[in-house]
């Protein structure tokens, strides 16, 4: 039985880690959109693949996002009691703006875009895509990369 590859890694030009996510999710789709709709079957777990980001692309959709946040109610439970706020709240700056972000939910995918749109501003490509079967695999890949230095 062959493993079904599950996640997907984005990687600076240092192969260094800038986001993570489920191959079957917002996040996967939005990958999808700003790279290329890749064949999960034709990929080879553990591969780098070479990819390339348009900024704009990126600007426009975090800007769409935080417009939608802006004319609804977010669904962020209530975690008072539960978790420190360090721990669920994240501070972003975008555009000149601070943002208090929920690691969860509506603004997980704000958090994500930020994240790569940070990277490109830090000219930190080329950038890569690997796909796994589980965390396992990347951080063993990792630590083989860290030996192999």
């Amino acid at each position: 039985m062959t493993d079904i590859m599950k996640f997907f890694y984005i990687l600076n030009g240092n192969k260094q880690l800038i986001e993570v996510g489920k191959i079957d999710s917002v996040r996967g789709n939005l990958i999808q959109l700003l790279t290329y709709n890749f064949n999960i079957s034709d990929l080879e777990k553990c591969k780098l693949y070479l990819i390339k980001f348009n900024m704009g692309e990126i600007q426009k959709i975090i800007t769409e996002l935080l417009i939608e946040r802006d004319s609804k109610l977010l669904d962020i439970p209530n975690y008072e009691g539960r978790f420190l706020e360090n721990e669920i709240f994240e501070n972003k700056k975008y555009n000149g703006t601070e943002l208090k972000l929920c690691n969860s939910g509506f603004d997980n995918l704000i958090i994500f875009l930020i994240n790569i749109y940070d990277s490109m501003l830090k000219d930190e490509k080329p950038y890569y895509l690997m796909f796994t079967s589980n965390h396992r695999e990347f951080e063993d890949w990792k630590n083989n990369m860290r030996n192999n230095d």
